[in-house]
């Protein structure tokens, strides 16, 4: 062989051994997965190889013979039943593998459901039929139990069974009634709705409160009525209740009523929660205030004259004179003035360009603006004053 043909074979033999490296290289190289950050690699691989696993096992599973267990549904809604009634359901539970299933009931989520099997042992093609027997109780609204069935299919080894539905109730009464804002010395008033799903008579002997000035009526309702659309209501009453609250801001207290069965002596007692709100007479308004944190005016220059101005508005007796009842720093000058809206005033607040340094931008010390009727203090509003004044020269 010439020269050039023994270097001819010699750069064969070089790429064949680099592409021989090359594919070592790529078999043995792996890449970590994109997107899972490092330290959460090693579960993620866990998990991975937990998945192959499994495929694995269910291949090896279905080519073997094995039985295999089959249901329509594993769930069942009753409806609407009465309280303490005990019903039953079966579902059936075929074969449709090549061995034969056995089952048994394992567990149910509480002694009131009690699972029965028609036959332990299912052979290929067979079935049979799984009874549950549940009794509501008196539990309210939603009822649901379960019970657990054990098997031999290796691709199901735990079944479980629901039975769900609702259970019809004696009453039917809000545990609480909200009630619109009310302003000062008006009634805060709300209405509310009661009604049976079992009680085809009943009514509201009566109701008592500790709330000042409680008063309530109620009104019959027809079951008809679009408030009850799928309350599948026998009877109800609209009830009507008032108080005279507060003076101002919120209340809440407890209403217990009273119920009588108009066919039997069954009395029943229910607690309602009735809250509501007072508005305050007399309302500030301005793009700096701030509905719970007041008027943060800031770091201010003692050297210049700074002021803010409000708008005040009397909501309940425009006619009622009002002043300025309080202002705290001392420093701060208040100026109320009626505008041509009945109710209605200007609150110009000024800092003098001699003003002293002072402090109050703190909550143990912050200043106030209060406004109201002299001669009553309860008609009265106030908002809190934040800021400091500090010669910046």
């Amino acid at each position: 062989m010439n020269t050039l043909g023994k270097r001819m074979m010699a750069g064969i033999a070089v790429v064949a051994s680099l592409a021989t490296v090359a594919g070592v290289l790529i078999a043995t190289v792996s890449y970590e997965p994109h997107g899972v950050p490092k330290a959460l690699r090693p579960a993620f691989k866990a998990k991975i190889a937990e998945v192959k696993q499994r495929a694995s096992e269910v291949a090896t599973i279905s080519s073997s013979v094995r039985p295999s267990a089959s249901l329509d549904t594993t769930e069942f809604h009753f409806g609407l039943l009465d309280p303490h009634a005990t019903v039953s359901h079966s579902f059936t539970v075929r074969n449709d593998g090549e061995a034969p299933l056995t089952i048994n009931v394992q567990r149910t989520s509480c002694k009131c459901t009690v699972g029965k099997l028609g036959s332990n042992v299912i052979l290929p093609g067979g079935q049979t039929d799984v009874t549950l027997t549940w009794n509501t109780g008196y539990q309210l609204d939603n009822y649901e139990q379960s019970a657990t069935l054990e098997t031999n299919d290796p691709l199901q080894p735990e079944i479980t069974l629901t039975i769900q539905g609702d259970v019809r109730a004696e009453l039917v009464v809000p545990s609480e009634v909200v009630m619109k804002s009310a302003n000062p010395g008006d009634m805060p008033g709300a209405s509310f709705t009661v009604y049976s799903q079992l009680l085809e008579d009943f009514y509201l002997d009566s109701a008592a409160s500790d709330l000042p000035s409680f008063d309530w009526n109620v009104e019959p309702l027809s079951i008809d009525d679009t408030s009850l659309f799928d309350k599948n209501a026998k009877w109800a009453w609209r009830v009507n209740v008032s108080t005279s609250g507060k003076s101002r801001g919120k209340f809440a207290g407890d209403v217990k009523l009273t119920f009588k069965n108009a066919n039997s002596d069954q009395v029943m007692t229910r607690t309602v929660k009735l809250a509501g709100h007072v508005r305050a007479p007399i309302n500030f308004y301005s793009p700096d205030i701030h509905s719970k944190d007041g008027l943060d005016v800031g770091t201010l220059d003692s050297g210049k004259e700074h002021q803010f101005k409000l708008v005040v508005r009397n909501r309940v007796e425009a006619s009622r004179r009002i002043e300025v009842t309080g202002v705290e720093p001392k420093e701060l000058k208040a100026n109320l003035t009626p505008t041509s809206k009945p109710g209605e005033y200007r609150l110009v607040l000024t800092f003098p360009a001699d003003c002293p340094t002072v402090m109050f931008n703190r909550d143990s010390q912050h200043g106030y603006v209060e406004i109201g009727d002299p001669d009553d203090k309860t008609f009265s509003n106030w908002f809190p004053v934040l800021g400091a004044i500090v010669d910046l020269q």
